[in-house]
């Protein structure tokens, strides 16, 4: 979880996955797939999911995952056309809260230590992860030329310890990316993950690969009725 030449390296794991309402989903409803989740017939059709305009957190991974065509003409039309969710402006936490008082059944994208912090706070909410498991690791870097760069290197030194992993676990509920602690039990709603194959967004797909999505889903995006952003 660092670059080859050392540039950069990974303090936490992110899997981004959607939060749905316990007292309105049935287990039964939520799909295995990404695919499940647009098929004709889709118990979450007709505006049962919310959805946030943030597609670097989960779109870009199945886009590598399935492969740019197959996103093209068969996912983003199905997504829109037979799914039909709610596109909504609000952040992520807003979604989730949305999704908790009924506003719809099912936000996303939603990351699960988010989600288990909106469960501590008493939401009626729970984790759901269809197959594969969009993730990504949130990178850590340290200017060269900083004042106190020393310092700087300590911290980080610590921070990707197991320690350091383990204490950032227990504060922020974030998942860890030390070699020892790769495994479900020290992730949020680890059981969700357990054995799903996982959709990873690398630098490649971020940096080389999300300017293209956005071509094709801001579009679809805006054609389906989403709000556009605000211009300055």
């Amino acid at each position: 979880m660092r670059s080859k030449d050392g540039l950069w390296a990974a303090y936490q794991t992110a899997n981004w996955c959607m939060a749905y309402n316990t007292k309105r989903v049935k287990k039964s409803e939520l799909p295995k797939t990404w695919e499940d989740l647009v098929k004709p017939g889709s118990p979450l059709a007709g505006g049962r999911v919310g959805v946030g305009n943030r597609v670097h957190l989960w779109l870009i991974n199945l886009w590598g995952a399935y492969g740019a065509d197959e996103i093209k003409k068969h996912y983003l039309p199905a997504f829109f056309g037979t799914l039909k969710p709610q596109l909504r402006k609000e952040g992520i936490n807003g979604l989730m809260k949305l999704a908790s008082i009924g506003e719809f059944d099912v936000s996303m994208p939603s990351a699960l230590y988010r989600i288990k912090i909106q469960v501590k706070q008493g939401a009626p909410l729970a984790a759901h992860c269809p197959e594969p498991v969009p993730r990504y690791f949130t990178n850590l870097t340290i200017f060269r030329n900083s004042p106190r760069v020393n310092s700087a290197k300590l911290l980080v030194n610590w921070l990707l310890s197991k320690e350091g992993q383990l204490m950032q676990l227990a504060i922020v509920g974030a998942a860890p990316v030390h070699k020892d602690l790769i495994n479900p039990k020290y992730y949020p709603y680890g059981e969700e993950l357990a054995g799903k194959k996982v959709a990873l967004r690398d630098i490649h797909l971020l940096v080389d690969e999300l300017p293209k999505l956005y071509k094709v889903w801001n579009p679809a995006w805006l054609e389906a009725g989403g709000p556009g952003r605000k211009r300055r």
